[in-house]
């Protein structure tokens, strides 16, 4: 799993692609197998007018070509940071118990009720 952290129209201390890092890192950790790469990207909408606007965006590419993008809005980064990451874990454990329930309802072929 690679986890690539992109910034646009924000400066960005130190500390912030570190903590990214490891709290996306801790969010997917049992899907780590399955997924190819994960994009975060942080940005500020509105510059430094302040408000709600610093924007947290997470594409998460799994190995067999699904893309599941999930995204957070709020006043603080690490705030926009933490809820995206918890986003991107409901979402992608939606995704997983999805395909396992599917494949838990198929039928499987019976041969007494085929009409050949």
């Amino acid at each position: 799993m690679i986890i690539i952290i992109n910034s646009r129209k924000i400066e960005l201390n130190p500390q912030a692609p570190e903590y990214a890092q490891k709290r996306l890192s801790s969010a997917l950790k049992r899907f780590s197998n399955r997924l190819n790469k994960i994009k975060l990207t942080l940005t500020d909408i509105n510059g430094p007018k302040g408000g709600i606007d610093k924007l947290c965006l997470i594409e998460i590419n799994h190995k067999n070509g699904h893309c599941i993008t999930v995204k957070s809005e709020s006043s603080s980064l690490y705030t926009a940071i933490d809820e995206a990451s918890g986003k991107a874990k409901r979402a992608v454990t939606k995704f997983f118990n999805r395909i396992l329930r599917r494949r838990k309802n198929k039928p499987s072929y019976d041969p007494e009720l085929s009409d050949s």
